[in-house]
């Protein structure tokens, strides 16, 4: 082989590499550092009333982080307990978003759960995940986001509760954990 040949198939691995590195093992262009799954939805959440038990927060505004992420793509609302947006309210701030309460007894129909992973060594700060969303849609037709952590760690701290005709509970990281335990593998 020449010496420009091997020149040539250097780069070119390093170039590979580096893809890998920053965007793990995806094809897409341009890259995307997520990955989406769309998770089942059992009929009694498909069915469901979603409403707001306790103050809760909205952050309002684009998440460019997600930008990416097609189940996320438009939603310009993140729900989260008023307990958990006092430590990272300032982030959302620094990024141009911004907090206001979010009332109780406000109510959401769930449209979708999905599961977003990150991929390549961005992953460092964060791990991997997944990380689960709620898509909920208001009485207005505004979509909205929220993990489930976000909402309460367990029946006791969650701000949401949900209820269809023969069901009803709390959603929080707990009751998710379960429902996906739940999940035939």
């Amino acid at each position: 082989m020449t010496r420009q040949g091997k020149v040539f198939m250097s780069g070119g691995i390093f170039l590979v590499l580096a893809w890998v590195i920053f965007y793990g093992f995806t094809l897409n262009f341009p890259p995307c550092n997520y990955t989406e799954e769309d998770l089942p939805v059992v009929a009694d959440l498909k069915e469901a009333v979603f409403t707001l038990e306790k103050d809760a927060s909205v952050v309002r505004g684009s998440d460019s982080d997600y930008s990416c992420v097609e189940s996320l793509q438009g939603i310009r609302n993140d729900i989260w307990s008023s307990e958990n947006i006092k430590s990272i309210r300032s982030f959302y701030e620094r990024k141009g978003r911004t907090v206001e309460s979010l009332p109780r007894g406000k109510r959401f129909t769930l449209q979708k759960t999905v599961a977003v992973t990150k991929h390549g060594i961005s992953t460092i700060d964060s791990g991997p995940g997944p990380i689960e969303f709620l898509i909920l849609k208001d009485e207005e037709g505004e979509l909205y986001q929220a993990t489930p952590g976000g909402l309460g760690f367990d029946d006791k701290s969650s701000v949401m509760s949900f209820r269809n005709s023969t069901t009803q509970g709390t959603m929080s990281y707990m009751y998710f954990y379960h429902y996906l335990e739940s999940l035939p593998k």
